[in-house]
């Protein structure tokens, strides 16, 4: 274990290192699977990208902690995601041992950091339960992007089947539109960048894609025939509130603050930490 030195945290490097070997073995495994089944379908292409970028943001961790982790955190879940959608199932299960090692070194980091000295300690108990739950919110977008994205044209039907019910014009296009604002949507609360922007623009899209679906004409119970506006407007709620302070220091916007002087207007976009 190293200690730490500005916007770093304590890393406990067995972890890191197993997590390599499982990520590195994951990228092996899915080769060999296309290896013995040839396929350059768009899923596979995309998972092979994806698993590869983790095993390399996982390896960059040593640099800087911070932004790595959340980076590798989000590219395993849509890797994971993807694994199970193209219907590799050995990757899949490789990447769920690979993912409990991620939230296990999470909290480890949370641990480490609460019970530091006073003079170390970054986060307290409360920031590090918003921090989690920004990057599980963030990550919950992994599988609607996926699936208008990454997953071909037979699973993007789906969605272009029920754009087409609810009468969006030019459904492919906005299956994609929406695809891309998930994806980066996703990308910048999970790992914190430009967080006051990234929680307005997906509140906005979230409400303006409930009154699109009918959700608000279906009554409060998600559980509802065709789904009412519960769900919705809780993932609106949660996005929203990331607006009044931002990410906090376990974000790219943290260590973009802590490392440089950003001019008055970039802090606002990120939410000070």
């Amino acid at each position: 274990m190293r200690m730490r030195h500005h916007s770093e945290f304590l890393v406990y490097k067995p972890l890191q290192c197993l997590l390599l070997v499982i990520t590195l073995f994951a990228a092996v495994m899915l080769g060999y699977d296309l290896y013995q089944k040839p396929s350059l379908s768009d899923v596979n292409v995309f998972l092979m990208l994806f698993s590869v970028s983790t095993a390399v943001f996982v390896a960059l961790e040593r640099k800087n902690y911070s932004v790595f982790f959340l980076l590798s955190t989000f590219t395993l879940v849509t890797a994971w995601r993807l694994s199970a959608l193209a219907g590799h199932d050995t990757v899949t299960y490789i990447y769920l041992v690979a993912l409990i090692i991620i939230l296990f070194q999470f909290i480890k980091t949370a641990w480490d950091d609460v019970h530091a000295s006073y003079a170390n300690r970054h986060l307290n108990p409360f920031s590090w339960q918003v921090t989690f739950i920004r990057l599980y919110i963030g990550c919950d977008l992994v599988p609607h992007f996926c699936e208008k994205l990454f997953a071909g044209s037979a699973v993007r039907a789906a969605d272009l089947a029920y754009f087409t019910s609810v009468h969006t014009p030019d459904p492919f296009f906005f299956v994609i539109l929406a695809g891309f604002i998930e994806f980066f949507g996703g990308l910048a609360l999970s790992c914190g960048f430009l967080t006051r922007t990234a929680s307005v623009g997906l509140c906005a899209y979230f409400l303006i894609a409930s009154v699109i679906g009918n959700h608000f004409s279906n009554g409060f119970i998600w559980a509802s025939p065709a789904g009412g506006w519960e769900y919705p407007t809780l993932c609106a709620a949660l996005f929203l509130s990331f607006f009044l302070k931002g990410a906090g220091l376990f974000s790219w916007d943290g260590v973009l603050q802590q490392t440089y002087k950003l001019p008055r207007w970039v802090v606002g976009f990120m939410g000070k930490v």
